[in-house]
Formats: C-alpha cells, sequence, structure tokens
C-alpha cells in the first residue's frame, strides 16, 4: 500500500467519524425499549476522541434525565475510555433538576469548553451548534431564575 493510498483511507475513516456524530447522538436520545444500548456503546469506543465534546454537550443539555436515559447514562460512566464523558455521566446522573450557581458554572465551563474544541477542528459545526445550545438553556435560566445569586451568576456566564 502506497503513502498515498493509506493516507486517503485514514482521511477517509476519519470523514465517516466525523459525519456519524450527529447520528450517534440522535440515537442516544432514541427510545431503546429492547435495552440493547450495550451496542451503542461499541460505536462510541469506535468513534473515540473527536465524539467527546458531543457527547459531553449532550450529558449536560439533557439534564435532569429521564428514566429512559438514566440507564444509557449509567453504561456510559460504567464503560467510557474518556475521563470527561464519565465525569459528565456522573454529574447528569446525580442532577436533580435545581438551577444552582454550581449549575450555571458547570455550563459557563461547557460553553468555553466547546468554543476552544471546535476551535481546535477548524470551527466544527456541531460543537458551535451545541455551544449555542448551552447559551440558550442560560438565556432561558435567566428569566426563570429562583434566586439573585443564581440570577446574577447566570448574567456573568453568559458575559464569558
Amino acid at each position: 500500500v502506497s503513502a498515498t493510498t493509506a493516507t486517503t483511507a485514514t482521511g477517509t475513516a476519519t470523514s465517516l467519524r466525523a459525519a456519524l456524530h450527529d447520528q450517534v447522538i440522535q440515537t442516544l436520545d432514541a427510545p431503546d425499549p429492547n435495552g440493547d444500548f450495550g451496542k451503542i456503546v461499541c460505536v462510541l469506543r469506535w468513534l473515540g476522541a473527536p465524539l467527546v465534546p458531543h457527547l459531553v454537550a449532550w450529558l449536560h443539555l439533557r439534564r435532569p434525565l429521564t428514566p429512559n436515559l438514566r440507564r444509557k447514562v449509567e453504561l456510559m460512566r460504567r464503560l467510557s475510555d474518556s475521563a470527561r464523558v464519565r465525569l459528565a455521566a456522573k454529574s447528569a446522573l446525580a442532577d436533580k433538576g435545581d438551577i444552582t450557581v454550581a449549575r450555571v458554572e458547570e455550563l459557563s465551563k461547557l460553553r468555553a469548553a466547546l468554543l476552544r474544541d471546535a476551535t481546535a477542528a477548524a470551527f466544527d459545526r456541531a460543537l458551535l451548534k451545541r455551544r449555542d445550545q448551552v447559551t440558550e438553556k442560560l438565556q432561558s435560566w435567566q428569566s426563570s431564575a429562583a434566586t439573585a445569586v443564581v440570577s446574577y451568576a447566570v448574567k456573568r456566564a453568559l458575559k464569558r
């Protein structure tokens, strides 16, 4: 195999993996009546590190978890190769759905990390879209903040 052929094959595999990111995230949102989510974990491993920011964003945006998602997130927490995904899954499983200053700070850090990851990936549109979703969630919290402290934290997070 020539060097050109090997480079083309590697580039094709990378493009295929990138193209599958949105489909995999949509699959995570789909109901799993047969309970065979374990097969998706193999796909998550195959897709590797480039999928990590997408999974972390998905885990933060789907909180609090529905019972259907809880089983999937528990599997990700146990089986993921990425420490970022395991930590995000652990946080998602512990989330009770309250809007707190700590939760606002988490989303603020996620927002900054998504911009950094998108920049490193030559402005990955999907990551920028997920960053916009985080911004929208923070904006929705701004109007429904229960305390002045949370409202202030949201305003500060949106300025960053």
